[in-house]
């Protein structure tokens, strides 16, 4: 097969980069979603911004901004309302979940870790996002 504007011939070879290159390409694009939050005041009276990065079709991922750690969250529920995502902690001693509103994009979220008789009921965060891709 040749090209018709520049009369190259296609060869299979080529094609094949071709279409790998294409599919490449769509996967690529395929779980691009992020988020800018910027957190509301906390029972802590801290403000803080934080990136959502969606990694997979099952995963997210937290980072603050001015800070490297990121926070790896399961998606355990997701619709056209609604993201629910939740994180074990390393040490198997607490969980935190956190819920992102799409139509108004809010989200709120709380978490809990052992020692229990440590936490308030003021220990939640909320705030608003910005969608960015």
């Amino acid at each position: 097969m040749t090209s018709l504007r520049s009369g190259v011939k296609l060869t299979p070879m080529k094609k094949l980069f071709l279409y790998v290159f294409l599919v490449l390409m769509w996967c690529n694009v395929g779980f691009a979603e992020s988020y800018v939050c910027k957190d509301n005041k906390t029972s802590t009276n801290t403000v803080g911004t934080y990136i959502w990065e969606r990694d997979s079709k099952d995963h997210f991922s937290l980072r603050a901004i001015n800070k490297d750690q990121k926070i790896h969250f399961d998606i355990y529920h997701e619709d056209q309302n609604a993201i629910v995502l939740i994180a074990k902690a390393p040490n198997g001693l607490g969980v935190a979940t956190i819920v992102l509103y799409k139509n108004d994009l809010t989200y709120g979220g709380s978490s809990i870790f052992h020692p229990f008789d440590n936490y308030d009921i003021d220990d939640y965060t909320s705030g608003k996002c910005d969608k960015i891709n």
